[in-house]
């Protein structure tokens, strides 16, 4: 690409970044661990049973709330509220689910539900192992802070970038 002239490396959000450094000895699980060892190590964050997520957001003048309940290991149901009234329910056992929305129902089986798995998971860190599809891209910097960025590709498919402390060890952000 530099034969087209000067390459500028941006942000999600539209900001220079600076090129992604080597990591060094660091590998993915290496981060992943250093990760779940900030948090409190592994057996106190396997120790947690269930977390309860709640949001509100203004739309247009209405207030929509979120809240998702995860049970361990990989349980989880999720309703979205505008005015009182449930539009939207995602419930998954840890095999399967469903999805409700505005009166229709849809199952969520076999790829769908391998994916949900992941996302149902309190810290799916847990889950992850040398064998875990992810792969850490390097070293870059985040609101002035160094970073160590790990990819991570989806059990649906799809791609999930986390980027944690080099410092702390802990996880500053998730794009998927």
């Amino acid at each position: 690409l530099e034969r087209f002239g000067e390459v500028e490396l941006l942000d999600i959000y539209g900001q220079p970044v600076k090129a992604a450094v080597s990591a060094g000895d660091m590998t993915p699980i290496g981060v992943i661990n250093k990760y779940l060892d900030a948090i409190g190590g592994k057996s106190a964050v396997a120790a947690v049973e269930d977390v309860t997520i709640e949001m509100q957001a203004s739309i247009q003048g209405q207030t929509m709330t979120t809240k998702m309940v995860k049970k361990a290991p990989a349980k989880m149901k999720m309703e979205v509220s505008m005015m009182g009234s449930v539009v939207q329910s995602v419930t998954f056992d840890g095999t399967a689910g469903s999805m409700n929305m505005m009166g229709q129902s849809q199952k969520i089986e076999g790829e769908a539900a391998a994916g949900m798995k992941t996302q149902a998971a309190i810290f799916p860190e847990l889950m992850y192992d040398e064998n875990t599809p992810m792969e850490l891209k390097g070293i870059e910097e985040l609101n002035g802070e160094e970073v160590y960025v790990v990819q991570l590709k989806t059990a649906n498919g799809g791609s999930q970038v986390n980027y944690f402390s080099v410092d702390t060890g802990l996880k500053l952000r998730t794009v998927s």
